[in-house]
């Protein structure tokens, strides 16, 4: 019987333990990559522009926040709005447009900004635009993630535009039957023809490596009061028996 109350409450420690301890590691890894993306930014902002050519699979670490400048043609009558995307409180979609690039047998969505979405959600904005030829200047970026994905949330509605709540590049290529590369071209703030675009606010308002470091310190803080009040309880039981 001695041997059942002393073990439970020390799997409980063990356990809440183990639990403080992996939190506060885990800040502090969020910290680092916060920490590595501001000095990929730095980086980025420094280098020549990059040009997109077909060879181009995806956007590795080095070419995230790089400026590009290519010329196409923007397909604006397959769009799609990425949706639960908040802008100052206010629910919203990125407004995803494909833009085929000259010379080349892929296009890549362009992701023209934020636009606020009505309060009946069955009413879609309005971003109607017609087919053009352009050049534009912006910068890579991977698409936004999401925590959970749920099942068919890469299917896009049978609206115009069509709606995803998850950019899934595969399933996108097969709607608007053309292969897209596998990243987003964030419009330059200053180009015509997009919404709300603050890209270098959205990333200050991540939260900062500093922060994930305090929020680490708390949860070894609390490892080690945990750990206090323990012997603490053990030296009292021992002191009595």
């Amino acid at each position: 019987m001695r041997f059942k109350s002393v073990l439970f409450p020390l799997i409980a420690y063990v356990a809440v333990f183990s639990l403080l301890i992996n939190l506060g590691f885990w800040q502090l890894d969020r910290a680092e990559q916060k920490r590595s993306r501001l000095s990929q930014q730095v980086s980025a902002a420094e280098q020549a522009p990059l040009e997109i050519t077909d060879e181009v699979a995806v956007v590795i670490e080095d070419w995230l926040f790089r400026e590009v400048s290519v010329s196409g043609t923007f397909e604006g009558r397959q769009q799609f709005l990425l949706d639960n995307q908040i802008n100052k409180g206010q629910p919203g979609y990125f407004v995803l447009t494909p833009f085929i690039i000259s010379g080349q047998k892929k296009a890549v969505l362009v992701n023209r900004g934020w636009i606020k979405a009505n309060p009946l959600r069955t009413q879609l904005p309005d971003v109607s635009m017609v087919n053009f030829k352009a050049t534009i200047t912006g910068t890579l970026n991977r698409f936004p993630s999401v925590a959970i994905h749920l099942k068919g949330a890469e299917i896009p509605t049978a609206t115009e535009p069509a709606v995803v709540q998850v950019v899934d590049i595969a399933v996108l290529s097969k709607k608007i039957q053309y292969p897209l590369h596998d990243f987003q071209l964030q419009l330059a703030p200053k180009a015509t023809g997009g919404y709300f675009r603050d890209w270098e606010s959205a990333n200050k308002n991540l939260m900062s490596p500093e922060k994930h470091q305090g929020y680490a310190l708390q949860w070894f803080a609390m490892a080690l009061v945990l750990t206090i009040i323990c012997i603490r309880i053990v030296i009292k039981k021992k002191k009595h028996e």
